[in-house]
């Protein structure tokens, strides 16, 4: 897996040959943006497989496969059957409503885990 500069210089130029800006990406991924920019510039300590796959999807083409060399089915291989047709269903979608979804889903998991505490 990449070192975080390495990954993050691999994400702004993936940004870049799409021509997009932070602001565009965050809102394809559902990574905020103040996110990107720390990941850009290698200051994000770590950085999930969760937050990882988000940028990967909102910046490779459907049949290109993320870094690790996982295709999308590689990486849901350990999810139950119905959790396996939703993240189906997610991908399937436009790449824009997928980051809908995907920041609607990352809000309540946060909401969640704050009321646990």
């Amino acid at each position: 897996m990449y070192k975080n500069n390495e990954f993050g210089k691999k994400i702004k130029e993936l940004r870049l040959k799409k021509g997009w800006n932070k602001s565009q990406l965050s809102r394809r991924s559902g990574v905020s943006q103040p996110s990107i920019s720390r990941i850009e510039k290698g200051e994000q300590k770590r950085v999930g497989t969760f937050i990882k796959n988000a940028l990967y999807d909102a910046l490779l083409d459907q049949n290109e496969t993320i870094v690790t060399g996982e295709t999308f089915e590689e990486q849901i291989k350990n999810f139950d059957g119905s959790e396996k047709n939703i993240l189906r269903a997610i991908k399937s979608l436009p790449t824009e409503d997928q980051a809908d979804i995907l920041h609607y889903i990352l809000s309540k998991m946060v909401n969640a885990k704050q009321n646990e505490d």
